[in-house]
């Protein structure tokens, strides 16, 4: 991937910086030969009788249907790397046919929905040369940034309890090969897979990336070991207490990876002891495959953190997801970096000129880099000290924890640049809900459409637990929905409520633009909605 990136420095602050040109994933395709078909559980006789009829053929079970539907298309079979995988992935014959065959396989009686096998990139920025010292000015501004020296100085968790969390790296692996670990992270993982290929160990191939090892670094360095840099999670082989990550390969060498992997990575990592996601990749389109792989890992408890991508844009999936937490990007001048993604933000970290473990050409190197992957990582190690230090917190107390302790930069208060600001380590560790921000409200996503998203998301973020009304109206001024909800379904901090695009008489709205008021004895808050087919 070279080739898509150029470079460029700049003079901030008296300090020599070096920025690479966000690689731009927009512009960057969606899919390449493959679909994702979910066929239909237990079919009954009369969906085959369908399907028979359609084709003047009789089908005596589903896979002699299936097999018929494979051959109908030209589907080969993309080898399944998990037995618990509910769809099967195929080549098609021609990628110009996408959207025809999308559209008739759908149709099918036996099929529950087709869509292309999309396409997730890393959301990084490289930088050349690791070795230049001019990269070493500032190296672990970001660590410092976000105040996590302040915990460690105060040791703000019981180093001696005997407690391992687990962040899970679901990126291009963890080390170089051969059974070696960078030197900063020996010790400081756990076993992890290759979704990639079963047989090998997930070691981070990525020669011109290093990618996953990158991210590891940031969130599990060891810290106080005489070698390279501190890992945000403040941890130390001599400690009972510890978090740990979990290498899960399913983006290759270039950084990408595909839906059917990237579920089958998520789906393990959270089925195999993972506390915490971090995905520091993403994509433009929304599918239901990674929504259901992120919503599989929720319901198993897992806090789950993404990058929200580089392009200046609005966020990317899987970060647009509600139930994920969004990391955007902030500088060294702490305001968002202008590569950052807009939109569905909650919070943001230290994204530029990031300092981290490196393997490009061995086990024992650091570099530079910068993008929203290298923001995320800051908040999964947050969130995992944050069980460290009381592993009965639920996800939405690890969430409303870290938002709420943020240091508010941009625009005062809640703001879709860097969400509710620049996340503090120690005052969220020591629980300093002081600078709580006012009541606030958004929605994703945002245009919506009934069909393809299903709900969309109203997010309502308060400093005080108040018994509520939502009202939504359409651009006349005439009440469409309406939902009364009492103070003890309400969290304090971040909760969300679901629209379906559905009036008061069940019946779909129209497209157009709609707005909802948000009151207790008074308008607290209020946004629009466009819904659009």
């Amino acid at each position: 991937m070279k080739k898509f990136f150029t470079f460029m420095i700049i003079l901030k602050v008296s300090f020599l910086y070096l920025y690479a040109e966000v690689v731009d994933i927009k512009k960057m395709p969606l899919y390449k030969d493959e679909i994702i078909v979910k066929y239909k559980d237990n079919l009954e006789n009369d969906t085959l009788d369908k399907l028979g009829e359609k084709y003047k053929k009789k089908f005596a079970t589903k896979e002699e249907a299936v097999y018929f539907i494979e051959k109908k298309y030209g589907l080969l079979i993309k080898k399944n790397y998990l037995k618990n995988i509910p769809f099967v992935c195929y080549k098609i014959p021609n990628i110009n046919l996408m959207e025809s065959l999308i559209k008739e396989i759908s149709g099918e009686e036996i099929v529950e929905y087709a869509e292309p096998n999309y396409l997730r990139y890393a959301l990084y920025t490289p930088l050349s040369k690791p070795d230049d010292p001019y990269y070493q000015s500032g190296n672990l501004w970001g660590f410092n940034r976000i105040k996590a020296d302040y915990a460690l100085n105060n040791m703000v968790f019981d180093v001696s309890k005997n407690k391992k969390i687990i962040v899970a790296v679901i990126d291009t692996g963890i080390g170089c090969g051969n059974n070696c670990f960078h030197e900063d992270l020996q010790g400081r993982t756990v076993n992890g897979i290759n979704m990639l290929n079963l047989a090998e160990a997930p070691y981070d191939d990525g020669i011109d990336l290093g990618h996953g090892t990158f991210v590891a670094g940031i969130i599990a360095a060891n810290i106080n070991n005489t070698a390279g840099v501190a890992g945000v999670t403040l941890c130390n082989l001599t400690y009972t207490a510890n978090v740990l990550v979990m290498p899960v390969k399913v983006l290759n060498s270039e950084g990408e990876g595909n839906d059917d992997i990237v579920y089958s990575g998520i789906v393990w990592a959270a089925d195999n002891g993972a506390h915490v996601l971090n995905l520091s990749f993403g994509g433009k389109e929304d599918s239901i495959t990674l929504r259901n792989a992120i919503n599989y890992a929720y319901s198993k408890g897992c806090v789950i953190v993404a990058a929200a991508g580089n392009s200046d844009t609005y966020t990317f999936y899987p970060a647009a997801y509600s139930n994920v937490i969004s990391v955007g990007a902030s500088g060294i001048l702490d305001k968002k970096v202008n590569f950052s993604n807009t939109g569905k933000i909650d919070v943001c970290a230290p994204g530029e000129n990031i300092y981290s473990t490196d393997n490009k050409l061995s086990c024992y190197k650091y570099s530079l880099s910068s993008g929203t992957s290298f923001a995320a990582p800051f908040v999964s190690g947050l969130a995992a000290l944050l069980l460290l230090l009381n592993e009965n917190l639920t996800q939405q107390q690890v969430r409303n924890l870290i938002e709420q302790t943020c240091d508010d930069i941009e625009e005062p208060g809640f703001d879709n640049k860097t969400g509710w600001g620049r996340i503090n380590v120690y005052r969220a560790l020591q629980r300093d809900l002081s600078k709580v921000s006012g009541i606030k409200t958004y929605n994703w996503p945002n245009p919506f459409s009934p069909e393809k998203d299903l709900n969309t998301n109203i997010e309502i973020i308060l400093n005080e637990i108040i018994d509520i009304i939502i009202e939504i109206y359409d651009a006349g001024g005439d009440l469409v929905w309406k939902r009364e909800i009492k103070k003890n379904e309400l969290n304090y901090g971040h909760n969300t409520i679901l629209w379906n695009g559905k009036n008061m008489s069940g019946k779909r709205v129209n497209n157009g633009i709609y707005f909802y008021v948000i009151k207790s004895s008074k308008v607290i808050g209020k946004n629009k909605i466009a819904v659009l087919y």
